[in-house]
């Protein structure tokens, strides 16, 4: 068995700030070279939130408001924090999709928020520096100095503090581990691909400082909620040790299914869908995806217009009623299949309580899952946007030989969003809103690297392919490591949390 001990007097915010900023760092803003030169992020973090929730508040469960995003109900009162911390990034135009994650769970989220700071190449950097002391419950950080340069960076702190301050006034909510990090940019291509793995990284290393030092994490991306069933499992005392010993001895993950509102439908119509499934049982998942009959008050299926239709001007409860298939499908099933097919959707929905089931990788796979928080392998900071980023650290997860489980009585839902500007490129999406243009004009600029002119996007993608492949042929020949910033690795050599003690039993 693995512990990290936790000494409840420690400074965490300011422990992480003081480990992950370093003058020694380059303080050079970076440009559109530094992604093809696979240089990793340099970020700064400039100011810590850090929750003061007793356990007993942040898991004391009960009814909560399933328009906010649904919260879990019915958990017993505990006197120890859930085993469970979920990690995850952000940036500011998603802080909505943030606290509707938040209310989804009442457990440990560790965050990190992004922030790129533009500037003229051979300017400055975005912040970091001096710092004051925090307490837990209370901001530490070094964003006051900048602050008064950088009126942006005044107002992401302002919004940042908005909403931790909500979420600790929400006693079923999440206790929130919140990090503002900055980057100094020359390049507005580089602020529309945000470093997504240096980021899940940054949460990462946060993770293990909250919630009493949480032996299990999870990433979820903010645009996913957890179903009440989740809080649950992780709350039950004959639950835990089985999760605790496949995680742990096993060196197991376990996949949380993800299922998505149709994203024909309108936001609203999405949310409320996200809601409903998200609250309810396998028998709501059943009928929003294969439908069913309707009942008194509906006309039956031949009113949806086909599978993802619904009568018009229909709300989610009217369009279940009439039993429209398809209202809520798995998720990106009609874009990239491969990447969630494995999780075996119908067997999900057919696992009875607790009946966890074994599943095979298979290449593309790219789930959401619950490991180990000493076995979770880090992300590689080259990859940056959305392209490679998740499926190459799931694929070293696999080449370390960890079983793959599907979790049976919890999962995840995609709440609709305006398309990040890469991925609007990618797929040709619309509805996107201002900050989405404003990428994807950046991501359209042309360049010539290698002698061959292209659009920034489109380097993106050949250099993002490329990386793709020699990962997958370093995984076949042995010896591939991530790349990590220094950042990144300092801390994880100097926070107490990541000090781990092998004992006898159970060890590396």
């Amino acid at each position: 068995m693995v512990r990290a001990s936790i000494e409840p007097s420690l400074d965490h915010g300011q422990l992480l700030k003081d480990c992950y900023n370093s003058a020694e760092d380059d303080s050079e803003p970076s440009d559109f070279s530094w992604f093809l030169e696979d240089r990793p992020a340099r970020l700064v973090l400039e100011q810590v939130w850090w929750s003061a929730k007793h356990p007993r508040q942040v898991a004391a469960g009960g009814r909560g408001n399933a328009s906010t995003g649904g919260a879990a109900g019915g958990l017993p009162r505990r006197h120890s924090p859930l085993p469970l911390t979920l990690f995850t990034m952000a940036s500011l135009d998603r802080l909505p999709l943030l606290e509707a994650q938040c209310r989804s769970y009442p457990g440990p989220l560790s965050v990190a928020v992004y922030l790129p700071l533009l500037v003229e190449a051979g300017g400055g950097g975005g912040g970091g520096g001096g710092s004051e002391p925090g307490s837990p419950g209370r901001p530490a950080g070094a964003a006051a100095a900048a602050g008064a340069e950088r009126p942006e960076l005044r107002e992401a702190v302002q919004q940042l503090q908005a909403l931790f301050s909500a979420m600790e006034a929400a006693p079923r909510a999440c206790g929130l581990l919140l990090g503002l990090y900055s980057e100094a940019t020359a390049d507005p291509a580089m602020a529309a691909l945000m470093p997504t793995n240096a980021l899940r990284n940054a949460a990462l290393l946060a993770a293990g400082g909250g919630g009493g030092g949480a032996p299990l994490v999870a990433m979820v991306d903010v645009d996913l909620s957890a179903s009440a069933g989740l809080a649950a499992a992780v709350a039950d005392p004959q639950r835990v040790p089985a999760l605790l010993s496949r995680a742990r001895r096993e060196r197991a993950v376990l996949v949380l299914p993800a299922w998505e509102p149709d994203r024909g439908f309108s936001a609203q119509l999405g949310n409320q869908l996200a809601d409903m499934a998200l609250a309810g049982g396998k028998d709501v998942l059943r009928r929003l995806w294969l439908g069913g009959p309707g009942n008194a008050t509906g006309g039956g299926a031949a009113q949806c217009g086909g599978s993802g239709g619904v009568p018009p001007g229909a709300d989610a409860a009217a369009a279940l009623a009439a039993g429209c298939p398809g209202l809520l499908v798995p998720f990106d099933v009609k874009h990239f299949v491969k990447g969630h097919r494995a999780t075996d959707f119908a067997r999900a929905l057919e696992a009875g309580p607790g009946q966890d089931y074994p599943i095979q990788y298979e290449n593309g796979y790219e789930p959401w899952f619950i490991a180990a928080r000493e076995l979770m392998l880090p992300y590689d900071e080259r990859f940056r946007g959305w392209y490679g980023d998740k499926i190459t650290q799931v694929r070293t997860m696999a080449a370390a030989g960890r079983p793959f489980w599907v979790a049976a009585d919890a999962w995840l839902v995609h709440r609709p969003h305006p398309p990040a500007p890469a991925r609007a490129l990618f797929r040709r999406e619309g509805g996107g809103n201002n900050a989405t243009a404003k990428g994807v004009a950046a991501l359209e600029q042309l360049v010539t690297p290698r002698l061959l002119r292209r659009t920034k996007f489109e380097a993106y993608v050949t250099h993002s392919k490329n990386m793709d492949y020699w990962q997958r042929r370093g995984l076949l020949l042995g010896g591939w490591e991530p790349t990590l910033s220094a950042a990144t690795r300092r801390c994880w050599q100097q926070l107490p949390w990541w000090q781990k003690k092998q004992e006898e039993e159970g060890g590396a």
